[in-house]
């Protein structure tokens, strides 16, 4: 089984959307998992009724021709820290949650949706 040593999030920091200060601790994320965040805010998908397929956010994350099966690793690691939710099946998807909005909104600043 194949460790990941590049997550260093602690159970004890947790970060909230209701945290007034910016410069409050947040979770440590690669690369791949911060731009599928980005992605899904800029897709508008911030609730179950907008969620969207990991192949569409997997496509504006990284380009069209992405295999989205190489996204299940950051999807679940994103769902473990409670930036993003899941639908499984047909019709399902991801969308952020509200601590996922608060921080892509930060993390997005000047973009636009």
């Amino acid at each position: 089984m194949r460790t990941v040593s590049r997550l260093r999030y602690e159970p004890s920091v947790t970060f909230s959307a209701s945290q007034a200060s910016p410069s409050s601790q947040e979770p440590v994320l690669s690369q791949r998992e911060y731009d599928f965040l980005e992605a899904l805010y800029l897709l508008e998908a911030t609730s179950p009724f907008d969620r969207r397929s990991t192949k569409e956010v997997a496509e504006r994350s990284e380009g069209g021709s992405v295999n989205p099966e190489r996204f299940k690793e950051t999807v679940a690691s994103l769902v473990r820290l409670g930036l993003v939710s899941t639908k499984e099946g047909r019709g399902g998807g991801c969308w952020l949650t509200r601590d996922g909005v608060a921080l892509a909104k930060r993390l997005t600043k000047g973009k636009k949706r």
